[in-house]
């Protein structure tokens, strides 16, 4: 007999600014869409930065990608 336990897939991302994170969302799938009306309730323009982590339900937030928007 095997057991196998699927966890909830779950994304942290971080909208930074300036050094400042302006925004922290998260999603259950792997897609997140930051849109024009966000980043303008954010006071975000571009140049600024994504940064995207798998986060576990044992350890948090795993080794985050950045992602350079010009």
């Amino acid at each position: 007999l095997i057991f196998i336990f699927i966890r909830a897939f779950k994304l942290a991302i971080e909208v930074v600014q300036g050094g400042t994170v302006e925004r922290e969302a998260e999603a259950t799938s792997p897609s997140f869409t930051y849109t024009a009306a966000m980043a303008s309730a954010d006071g975000v323009s571009a140049p600024y930065t994504l940064r995207v982590a798998q986060v576990s339900e044992t350890s948090g937030p795993g080794a985050w990608s950045t992602f350079e928007v010009s």
